[in-house]
């Protein structure tokens, strides 16, 4: 990410989302592997620490797993458990951009 411009154009930006995971990958257990593009830390230095980074969930052709997550109490708290995990592993401040 050679190409973002230095803090002083990048302060005033609050949420920066990193795209995207695959929702199949957080409705398995084990959690599936996900490695984001570029790491947190990396944007957190070129944005600033104040800036949040958050991890798309879906997108584009990825929204058939949400149904699978959904399907009953079991597959929900799976999926809720992958995406705290998720979060975690990556040192992202949340998700969002469900669908």
């Amino acid at each position: 990410m050679t190409n973002i411009p230095g803090p002083n154009v990048t302060a005033g930006i609050n949420v920066v989302y990193l795209a995207f995971i695959n929702p199949s990958e957080l409705i398995t257990d084990p959690i599936g592997n996900y490695t984001p593009f570029t790491s947190v830390q990396s944007i957190k230095e070129q944005f600033g620490d104040k800036t949040k980074v958050m991890i798309s969930v879906g997108g584009w052709s990825w929204t058939a797993p949400f149904a699978d997550a959904a399907a009953n109490a079991t597959s929900r708290s799976l999926f809720a458990k992958n995406v705290a995990t998720m979060v975690q592993n990556t040192g992202a401040d949340g998700v969002g951009e469900f669908g």
